[in-house]
């Protein structure tokens, strides 16, 4: 078999399950690419090649792992998220979404403003991000501005094994702290500026980034079965409303010694009304914005206490 009909093939099976061609087409040159080890343009620059033995078996394997629902970033290991390569593990780390992308152009955009509020000694930049999943923000951020120093936080000793991995894949180790925590306990101690597992002084007005759980669980129960299936159900489902989590971050804020901060949360677009009431239950003088996402749709809420 030739590799362009190897190509037409995979699509074909992937379509007697999915209607949409276009994404199946997608999935399978993804698929014949890896099992053949090679760039995606290499499918059509040597399309005319025989497809070797050994390529074809790892292609059939990936694509019935394909046609039980599995997602390709899984069976590919990795997902590009903000020009570069995220690692993920099923069952373990979330999946990186495009939308996620606008939490770290807002977070850039705040970092390298003039009149930016987040250094600490020596100039740099203190970022907490909470429920770091794969650390696709903490290292986006830290790939694209040195100058931060990042605690990352999560509750799941897989997700910051993988995390870690992708701040060395991408050369931001020694930028991005990764520490076991329920959302921002015991990570941050109750003695201003410091820290209790961490080494870096804590900024008196820290940027928070948060993409925690904040799909409503009856949303959650009729997601389609590569998102039920494989990717893990603590990272997706934020409770009854969705924002159980967000409740949690937002006290534990406030308990704490931070008497200034700016979050940046992604948040489902139906929650704009109450996440704010949730704020201003806390902060009632808080600055707050909203962010769309290329949809269009709420993504973002931006605060500033």
């Amino acid at each position: 078999m030739l590799i362009r009909e190897a190509l037409f093939a995979g699509t074909k099976k992937l379509s007697r399950h999915r209607e949409e061609w276009s994404s199946n087409a997608l999935d399978a040159e993804l698929l014949l690419a890896f099992a053949l080890k090679k760039p995606r343009e290499f499918l059509y620059s040597h399309n005319e090649r025989p497809l070797p033995p050994a390529a074809a078996k790892r292609y059939r394997a990936y694509l019935a792992r394909r046609l039980r629902h599995e997602p390709v970033a899984y069976i590919l290991g990795a997902k590009e998220f903000f020009g570069l390569k995220i690692e993920v593990k099923k069952r373990c780390t979330l999946i990186p979404r495009p939308e996620t992308e606008i939490l770290v152009e807002k977070a850039l955009e705040l970092l390298k403003s003039p009149n930016t509020k987040f250094q600490i000694p020596n100039s740099k930049y203190q970022i907490i991000d909470v429920g770091t999943g794969s650390g696709a923000i903490a290292v986006a951020v830290a790939q694209n501005m040195p100058q931060v120093r990042v605690i990352a936080t999560d509750n799941s000793a897989c997700a910051l094994r993988v995390a870690r991995q992708n701040a060395r894949l991408h050369g931001v180790a020694s930028l991005v702290k990764f520490t076991k925590a329920d959302i921002l306990q015991p990570t941050l101690s109750p003695i201003p500026y410091s820290l209790s597992t961490i080494h870096y002084p804590l900024s008196p007005s820290p940027l928070i980034l948060a993409n925690l759980p904040y799909v409503p669980t009856r949303e959650w129960q009729k997601l389609p079965p590569e998102i039920r299936r494989y990717e893990p159900r603590a990272a997706l489902d934020g409770g009854r409303d969705g924002l159980t989590l967000y409740r949690r971050l937002l006290a534990q804020i406030n308990q704490r010694s931070i008497k200034s901060f700016t979050l940046l949360a992604e948040i489902h677009p139906e929650q704009k009304t109450a996440f704010r009431r949730l704020i201003k239950k806390y902060w009632p003088k808080a600055q707050i914005a909203f962010h769309q996402d290329l949809a269009g749709k709420i993504r973002v809420v931006e605060t500033m206490v």
